[in-house]
């Protein structure tokens, strides 16, 4: 279901244009706030450094990028409908016993 008048190139135009100037915001490091859907910002996760003298920039790890979504955006993710079908797990067919054969056909003979 389409839910705006924008064209398909219009919406692609404004995702690569987003997109740019995202980059160019955590580059500065910015946050980027993206409306409904959430924000962007970027996270330098820290090395463990026995002395704080030895904390520097070059002693940081990879930066991360870190989206945090709105209340609706966590709503629906928590409301998705989910099903696992694993093989694995699925029983196998009880097996019905095995009928001894019963050679006094007539029953107990009294004597």
């Amino acid at each position: 279901m389409d839910e705006t008048s924008l064209s398909r190139g219009d919406v692609m135009n404004t995702l690569i244009t987003l997109g740019k100037m995202a980059c160019r915001s955590l580059k500065m490091g910015a946050s980027i706030d993206l409306g409904d859907l959430g924000s962007l910002r970027i996270y330098f996760p820290p090395k463990m450094m026995d002395d704080m003298k030895d904390v520097t920039a070059a002693t940081l790890k990879t930066p991360k990028i870190i989206f945090t979504p709105k209340a609706k955006m966590r709503e629906a993710a928590h409301a998705a409908e989910v099903s696992v079908d694993n093989p694995a797990r699925k029983k196998e067919p009880a097996k019905e016993p095995e009928k001894k054969e019963n050679k006094e056909e007539n029953g107990p003979v009294a004597g």
